[in-house]
């Protein structure tokens, strides 16, 4: 018999060996909690994990972030069951994430497009309305690529061949293993609510948003964002660069020198092409917006450099520089500042300053210490003309209510974020999000004094923050930049692990650093002597020719 603690209360003369499921339906608490996924001894878990002696449970008042993952993660690996049992004959792939959503294609198929969807629609409904169990198992890695290789599916067979982990997770669906990069829902069952809709030349499977896991948010179509994922995948298949395994495979056979270089060749092709946009249009100031760690600082003074090389000014802005002061926003904010919201910003000055360049006039504009917190006003002169481009990077660059006074005829907007192409295998992606919190573990670290526990305290603050004033205007802009270099997150491994596993297994923050760290098990690590310093990986691990 085991002692169990379930949400701080202990239980004593529990049974072993049974499902947390089963035993949280015994005890029948009078508790409301999310279904989909659970904590146990501080890890992300499912609820068919069993109940062990000692073991800490903590469950999730509501339908957040990580429960919303582990939703859409069990969507996929019904897909992924599917496509083993129903269409053998075809490859489906779950490419990246839109639209509130992941688009995927049936990758082998030239006709017929619409009736396999329509199959698929039907065959994932029966599988829901079946409810059947999805059970987890831990077994050596060894073993794991075993059972992959034996029944063909060499895309998970090759990523775990470089993962450092001895022991994976899998799980089991009518007798059929599959590996996900991340805890599922404890039956096929509970996900009664989605949606699978002919998309393009492939389908999107959408799943409930995090707050209400009962119906789905209105479609709207972020086509923008798609062809930017749709242009990098290509460039991917003409590299052989779509998954981890590849680039893994590209760093043990000496080849990431030229990849490295590619990369930075395409981005600054890239941005040249903007530049030579932004010249035609000839509008003088040009916002940049983005989510955080996108990489906006860095393609800002690229850019600025593209200009200056046309024959124009330029001179890059900061939106950060005009924070209001920390002692300001704690009187606003209380204790608790939240650096992410817009109202954060001196918008007042911003907007006086931003009228005085487009009229040419010289000024003073200030540049913020992020140390102190205080804005130091008067810091920096500039003397715009009818030549000068103006920069202004920030979260908030395409949003409306930042410049309520300048007319849109002087905008020129650009969304940059980081979109990775490289999924693990052919069903489950690498988030766009969980990228860029690696990037910020690894920048707070090295510039901003936080330690990984505080970047990922403060993360929901910043994921907040870009649903509220980032991500709705993203069609606004004029072009999408996106930000992400194939070989980056091998380059960010060996520091992110090291700040990641600093954080005790008991601290609030480890579920998510641990996943992170779990992530970065399946990469292999690159050194930084071959990255040129204005590459915007710099921007992270340090070494650029910018000052920032």
């Amino acid at each position: 018999m085991a002692e169990v603690t379930i949400n701080s209360k202990k239980f004593h003369n529990l049974k072993q060996g049974i499902s947390i499921q089963k035993t949280l339906e015994k005890l029948d608490l009078d508790i409301k909690y999310s279904p989909f996924l659970t904590l146990k001894n501080n890890q992300f878990s499912s609820f068919q994990d069993k109940v062990c002696k000692d073991c800490n449970i903590k469950l999730f008042e509501n339908f957040s972030a990580y429960p919303a993952k582990a939703y859409l993660n069990t969507a996929i690996l019904i897909i992924s069951f599917l496509q083993k049992t129903e269409f053998p004959k075809f490859s489906i792939k779950i490419q990246h994430s839109v639209s509130d959503g992941v688009y995927g294609e049936f990758k082998d198929q030239e006709g017929h497009r619409q009736n396999k969807i329509q199959q698929l629609k039907d065959t994932f409904q029966n599988v829901v309305s079946r409810n059947l169990p999805i059970i987890p198992e831990v077994i050596p890695r060894t073993d794991a690529i075993h059972y992959f290789e034996q029944n063909k599916r060499q895309d998970t067979a090759k990523l775990l061949q470089f993962c450092s982990q001895d022991f994976i997770t899998l799980y089991t669906l009518e007798g059929h293993k599959f590996w996900t990069p991340f805890p599922v829902a404890p039956s096929t069952g509970m996900i009664s609510i989605y949606e699978i809709m002919s998309y393009k030349n492939g389908f999107l499977l959408r799943t409930p948003s995090t707050g209400d896991h009962s119906s789905l948010k209105e479609f709207i179509d972020q086509d923008k964002l798609f062809q930017v994922f749709k242009e990098f995948i290509r460039w991917g298949e003409i590299l052989d660069l779509n998954s981890i395994y590849d680039i893994n495979k590209a760093i043990i056979d000496n080849k990431i020198s030229d990849i490295i270089k590619i990369s930075e060749a395409l981005h600054e092709r890239k941005i040249a092409h903007i530049s030579e946009r932004i010249a035609d249009e000839n509008k003088k100031l040009i916002f940049i917006s983005g989510p955080s760690s996108s990489g906006k600082t860095t393609f800002a003074k690229r850019l600025s450099i593209q200009l200056r090389a046309m024959g124009y000014k330029s001179i890059p802005i900061s939106l950060d520089d005009y924070f209001k002061d920390r002692d300001e926003l704690r009187k606003e904010q209380g204790d608790n500042m939240n650096f992410e919201v817009l109202e954060a910003l001196d918008i007042k000055l911003l907007n006086d300053h931003l009228r005085k360049m487009l009229e040419c006039e010289k000024l003073s504009i200030p540049t913020y210490n992020f140390k102190s917190g205080e804005k130091i006003m008067n810091s920096r002169e500039i003397n715009p003309d009818d030549e000068t481009f103006i920069i202004l990077e920030g979260i908030h660059g395409i949003n409306p209510n930042l410049t309520p006074q300048i007319s849109p005829e002087h905008k020129f907007k650009i969304y940059v974020s980081a979109l990775t192409h490289l999924n693990f295998n052919h069903f489950n992606r690498i988030s766009t999000h969980d990228m860029r919190l690696i990037r910020r573990v690894v920048r707070d670290a090295r510039y901003r004094n936080y330690t990984a526990d505080e970047t990922i305290k403060l993360w929901k603050n910043v994921v907040d923050g870009e649903k509220k004033y980032i991500f709705k205007y993203q069609g606004n802009a004029d072009i999408m930049f996106n930000s992400a270099l194939v070989y980056e997150t091998s380059v960010l491994k060996n520091e992110a692990m090291k700040f990641l596993k600093a954080i005790p297994p008991t601290n609030e923050s480890f579920p998510i650093a641990n996943r992170l760290v779990n992530i970065l098990s399946y990469y292999l690590p690159v050194y930084q002597n071959e990255i040129p310093p204005t590459s915007i990986i710099r921007e992270f691990i340090g070494g650029s020719s910018f000052s920032f």
